[in-house]
């Protein structure tokens, strides 16, 4: 049997920087919205909510997942914080994403959505 063609990582998965719209369901809607970006080497960071934090992504396409989180540490608003908070916990638990017109969705190993982002266009 012919061997499959290994999926390649879509390159607009890389270099782009995306805007975090909802963690867990729930609209960032609060102060400057968490940020995401994904460098081809798999490095991978942005804007958490209150702090930047980077980490390492492990991609074999559709998988995806992150190292922990390493965050500056600043101290925000409590709300600020909540938001990051969960966004670290959402981003260590990914294991697959989802990737179209709309924008990127990052999935739990059970393909429920965690993280929802869009292209930042600003």
């Amino acid at each position: 049997a012919p061997a499959l063609p290994m999926p390649v990582t879509p390159t607009e998965l890389f270099d782009t920087l995306w805007t975090v719209t909802s963690v867990g369901g729930r609209p960032t809607a609060l102060g400057k919205p968490p940020t995401l970006s994904i460098a081809p080497d798999h490095r991978a960071g942005g804007f958490g909510g209150c702090n930047n934090y980077f980490t390492e992504a492990s991609i074999n396409t559709p998988d995806l997942s992150f190292g922990p989180a390493a965050a500056t540490r600043m101290a925000c608003a409590p709300e600020l914080m909540e938001i990051e908070v969960a966004y670290f916990s959402a981003l260590a638990a990914v294991a697959s994403y989802e990737l179209d017109d709309q924008g990127l969705r990052l999935l739990d190993a059970a393909g429920i959505p965690l993280i929802g982002l869009v292209r930042t266009t600003e």
